[in-house]
Formats: structure tokens, sequence, C-alpha cells
């Protein structure tokens, strides 16, 4: 996904990108891959950050 946001930005300064909102789209997915991650990550550690008793 971020090599295709770097083609998508590449596009947009060049001038020949068809879809403009296509690189907000991608950006959002990267967001929800890393923190879907990082979720994992805390759950694995055993941390109960922010979690409610």
């Amino acid at each position: 996904l971020r090599m295709e946001l770097i083609k998508l930005r590449h596009q947009s300064r060049v001038g020949t990108l068809d879809n403009p909102a296509k690189i907000r789209i991608i950006r959002k997915n990267i967001a929800r891959i890393l923190t879907v991650i990082n979720e994992e990550e805390k759950k694995g550690r055993g941390g109960n950050v922010g979690s409610e008793t």
C-alpha cells in the first residue's frame, strides 16, 4: 500500500492522477492496518492500557 501511495503522490504532482480521493483512501487503509497491528501487540504484551475494569 505504501508503494501505491508513493506512486499516487507522484501522479498527483505530475498531474496525471485520475482519482484524487484514492490517496485519502489508501492513507486511511494504512492507518487501519497499523491500528490493528498495534492493538495486537498490546494484547500480546498483556497490557491493559486504557481498558475498563
